[in-house]
């Protein structure tokens, strides 16, 4: 088991008597980050249950009474703080009040630290009397530093340790054609961390064919109780296609044959099962900036092209570009601070950044190439919101700063 960024984040929550949820698809790797905590903890005050077993589950649902009893039968001491780590909550449906009973009651001698896979079943059911009660974290496909750290590259992730406009040198251009050859293959494969240990090519798509049909196909097809089968699937292929594009439901509903009203709920249901994500635009001027269009990206490339049914390498591809920037939108929502804004930047006469970074009074607009290290429209909206600087991530051109503008390559972001 690796360690994940957010590991570091969540232990220090370790101390609180809140309970700690941990969202996140399935095959992420929330199971094994579970168990990657626990192994800071005292054994003899741990405890793991997994709701997907029916008699776990059966445990918990007979009340934090006979709970309490069950801990105490198991060794522990409740007059000290013990750890409770319980996967896939949402299997529970009462959860919120047996989290509340345990924060409000014995949140000194019982810590909780939840696991789950869907973000709005789980949300759904905080209700009220869980504020002030919870710490939600997610947690998401490795990124391109995990990724290293997943292949033994740990050295080369350690130089990795600055935001992207922070940066005045690239200390990994000794190695440069090596670790971006990693990053070629991370961009079609994506970052699911099963995918990071198979060596094979086959045996990777065989794995992300496998991920798509047991989970974005027929689990959240089940959970949210969809009805339209196909359509929902000519949907998400066509969310796949479209990835990076301004998304109008208007375009997809006429594709699909669904009503437009149908298309939102399906599409906030891949929002909440983490599998897309909305970017909305940064504007000022309302007269000449879009203001109501949204981007749609893909959480993990590699879910993507399985849904294209293209896994070639990128140099054989003609959609690399979308595939970059979708890259580069991975790593941006995967590192964000949760006070960061995620923005795209278009004109109505189509001048166009592909990402704007709002970090407190501070933006950082960053453009998406391949090979280029020209920008057309960068220097616009730098000059029309006073940037101090602008940013290129480019697949295959080296660290450079010039008038302002510095040229990244893409492991950098």
């Amino acid at each position: 088991m690796f360690p994940r960024l957010l590991e570091k984040r969540i232990k220090e929550y370790l101390g609180c008597k809140q309970a700690i949820f941990i969202l996140g698809a399935r095959q992420v790797g929330k199971t094994s980050l579970l168990k990657r905590i626990m192994q800071y903890l005292p054994e003899k005050q741990t405890i793991y249950l997994d709701l997907e077993r029916i008699s776990d589950r059966q445990l918990i649902e007979k009340g934090v009474d006979e709970f309490l009893a069950y801990l105490k039968f198991q060794g522990m001491d409740l007059k000290q703080r013990n750890y409770v780590f319980i996967d896939e909550i949402q299997y529970f449906n009462e959860f919120s009040g047996f989290v509340k009973v345990l924060v409000d009651h014995h949140g000194d001698s019982v810590k909780l630290v939840l696991s789950g896979s869907s973000a709005s079943q789980i949300k759904t059911r905080f209700k009220d009397s869980l504020a002030g009660r919870k710490y939600v974290f997610h947690l998401y496909p490795l990124t391109f530093k995990e990724f290293l750290v997943f292949n033994e590259k740990t050295a080369w992730a350690d130089k990795l340790n600055k935001p992207f406009y922070a940066l005045t040198a690239d200390e990994l251009r000794f190695c440069w054609k090596e670790i971006t050859g990693m990053l070629e293959e991370f961009i079609v494969f994506g970052g699911y961390p099963e995918i990071a240990k198979i060596a094979r090519q086959d045996q990777k798509i065989k794995y992300l064919r496998e991920i798509l049909d047991a989970y974005v196909i027929k689990d959240i097809r089940a959970i949210f109780s969809i009805v339209n089968i196909e359509k929902f699937n000519h949907l998400v292929r066509f969310a796949a296609v479209n990835s990076t594009a301004l998304f109008s439901s208007n375009s997809a509903a006429n594709e699909t044959g669904l009503s437009r009203e149908t298309v939102s709920h399906y599409m906030n249901v891949l929002e909440d099962t983490f599998v897309i994500k909305r970017i909305q635009p940064f504007y000022n001027n309302k007269a000449t900036e879009l203001k109501k269009a949204a981007k749609l990206f893909f959480v993990d490339n590699g879910i993507r092209n399985a849904l294209v049914e293209n896994f070639n390498l990128l140099e054989m591809r003609n959609d690399q570009g979308l595939l970059m920037e979708n890259f580069v939108f991975g790593q941006l929502y995967k590192t964000r601070q949760e006070t960061d804004g995620i923005y795209f930047w278009r004109t109505k006469n189509r001048q166009e950044v592909d990402f704007i970074i709002k970090k407190s009074d501070n933006l950082f607009p960053l453009e998406v190439k391949i090979s280029s290290r020209k920008s057309r429209h960068i220097k616009k909206f730098m000059s029309l919101y006073n940037c101090d600087c602008g940013f290129i991530a480019s697949l295959r051109q080296p660290f450079e700063i010039t008038d302002k503008l510095t040229t990244l390559p893409g492991y950098l972001i």
